[in-house]
């Protein structure tokens, strides 16, 4: 698995502590501001309306189905939009910069590869995701997945485990080598406890 290892390598940078925080967020992105990435990652990841504005209807299938037919226009104007409704969705920057540069449009596929780069390395420097202890802290399952295309790794299985709590998930690379990452979707767990919490209250 040395392609992954390569690639986590080179992003790996020190991080800043951040508190999670239930900020709702409403302002258009600047694309080419300065921005704090950890912060960002929390902000949007820990917001009690995630799953509405970064899960429900993203719009993937339809982001690869623009890439089959070369339709950079389609993806580059789905991708856009999607990102103003949520601006750390890793994946979608990357094919949205991919399809600005198929349109000459290098400053604006340059801003977004920027975002997908700097919220990668935000997620690797979380963690070596390589134990438990020192697992990759994300803000969704999504987010694993995501880290894991990235890492050009596939998913064979996968638990949930204590102590701590995190997601225990065996990959595989294209040459056949496996290797067993760890990720702790802390936001989701979070998310997960008020929704329980709330219909505790509920009932």
């Amino acid at each position: 698995m040395k392609a992954w290892f390569s690639l986590v390598a080179a992003m790996l940078l020190s991080a800043c502590a951040v508190s999670p925080q239930s900020q709702q967020t409403t302002a258009a992105v600047n694309w080419a501001d300065d921005v704090d990435f950890d912060a960002m990652r929390v902000v949007y990841g820990w917001a009690d309306n995630y799953k509405q504005r970064c899960s429900d209807n993203r719009p993937l299938a339809e982001i690869y189905q623009a890439a089959d037919v070369d339709d950079w226009a389609k993806l580059a104007e789905i991708g856009q939009q999607w990102l103003q409704q949520c601006p750390i969705d890793i994946r979608i920057h990357y094919m949205t910069s991919m399809a600005l540069e198929q349109l000459d449009e290098q400053a604006a596929s340059d801003d977004h590869y920027r975002w997908f780069d700097g919220l990668m390395q935000s997620l690797v420097s979380s963690g070596d995701g390589a134990t438990p202890q020192t697992a990759y802290v994300t803000v969704s399952v999504q987010e694993e997945y995501d880290a894991m295309y990235f890492f050009q790794v596939r998913p064979t299985a996968q638990r949930l485990i204590n102590d701590p709590l995190c997601d225990e998930i065996h990959v595989v690379d294209s040459n056949g080598e496996q290797a067993v990452l760890y990720f702790t979707p802390s936001a989701h767990f979070y998310r997960l406890r008020q929704a329980k919490n709330a219909n505790k209250s509920g009932g």
